[in-house]
Formats: structure tokens, C-alpha cells, sequence
């Protein structure tokens, strides 16, 4: 029996090993592939930090990347330096055939919010900053994670800033960290494992 209990244990662990590494057998892949005046990019292929600065007044921003791996990734709002006030991100897959195109993650009602920002990322637009003032729609904080589960494809992240004081803001993309259960579990079935080898010792 406690042949069994081994074997079967240390099929599970083995299963799952595999499973949790199988993500890494193709290397995450971000590709920067165009950025506008006052943003700019930095990091790997494993993650990247995109960051936009603006002056007093409207600014419009974005970087285009591309992702080309099915690992899991997520955008989170990593730093933003005014004391108040919000500003409007866009994500979204740009469209060959026109300046926008779908839009992933819109939260916000306030689809006026961006209409002044240039064409490339005009429309509706979700929400970041400390103070949501008058806003009745959800805002990203710093250390939110807003979007998830992001999939292979090209995208565009934008940032519209409609008035002053001048300031910056971060959104780091990077992949989704392996889940603390997982782990756990995968420490747990080794113990097991080698309380089982004690045992038949």
C-alpha cells in the first residue's frame, strides 16, 4: 500500500511539475514596436514598464506592443505622481483599417471623457489616478491590476491627459505570477512523499 501511496504521489507531483512549467517551454515574448513623444518603454521579453509623462494641459500618449506567447499577463498600474485628479487609459487592438479599434476593458459610462485625445486613441477610455472627484465609475489605483488574462496579439496602451498639473504615470505588463496554492500544494506532495520513503525506510 505504500508502494501505492508513492507511486500515485509522486505521479501528482510529477503531473503537476509539468503542468506549472509547461508555460515557460516558450519564452515570453513583449516586443515594443512604436512609441509616441513622452512615453517610453523599458524591461524584457518577460516584462516591460510603460511610461508616460505629460505638462500642464491636454497631452495624448501611447506605445504599441506586441505579445507572442500564450503565457498569462496582466497590466498594472505601477506609479502616478500627481496628488489628485484622474487621467484616461486606453487598451486595445488597433485596427488596420482605422486609428481605433476594439477596446478591451472598457469600465467607464463617461464616453466623452476622451474624445478630446488624438485621433490614434479617441473615444471611450477607463479611468486611473487618486481622486475620482465626480466620477461614478470604477478608477485603477496604484498597485491595480485592471486587466488580466491578456492573450497573444499586437495592442496599444494609451494615456489622455486632458488639463493640468503636469505629472507621470506607469503600468507595468508582465506575466500573471504563479498562483500560492499551486506552490503549496506542489511543496505538500514532496513532504508526503518523502514522510511516505521514511516510513517504508
Amino acid at each position: 500500500m505504500i508502494k501505492t501511496a508513492k507511486a500515485l504521489c509522486a505521479a501528482a507531483a510529477v503531473s503537476l511539475y509539468a503542468g506549472l512549467a509547461a508555460p515557460a517551454a516558450a519564452l515570453p515574448t513583449i516586443t515594443v514596436t512604436d512609441t509616441t513623444a513622452g512615453a517610453s518603454a523599458s524591461g524584457t521579453g518577460l516584462a516591460q514598464t510603460f511610461t508616460f509623462a505629460w505638462g500642464p494641459g491636454a497631452a495624448s500618449e501611447w506605445v504599441d506592443f506586441s505579445i507572442s506567447s500564450s503565457t498569462r499577463y496582466s497590466l498594472t498600474l505601477t506609479s502616478y505622481t500627481p496628488t489628485s485628479g484622474t487621467a484616461g487609459y486606453i487598451f486595445f487592438v488597433p485596427d488596420t483599417s482605422g486609428p481605433v479599434g476594439a477596446r478591451l476593458n472598457d469600465l467607464s459610462t463617461e464616453t466623452g471623457a476622451c474624445s478630446g485625445a488624438a485621433a490614434e486613441i479617441a473615444g471611450n477610455c477607463n479611468f486611473f489616478g487618486v481622486d475620482p472627484g465626480s466620477l461614478s465609475v470604477p478608477v485603477a489605483e496604484v498597485g491595480d491590476s485592471p486587466i488580466n488574462d491578456i492573450l497573444p496579439a499586437s495592442y496599444r496602451l494609451g494615456v489622455y491627459k486632458s488639463l493640468a498639473p503636469s505629472g507621470s504615470a506607469s503600468f507595468t505588463i508582465s506575466t500573471v505570477p504563479l498562483p500560492a496554492g499551486a506552490l503549496l500544494l506542489l511543496t505538500g506532495l514532496g513532504a508526503f512523499a518523502l514522510a511516505l520513503r521514511r516510513q517504508a525506510a
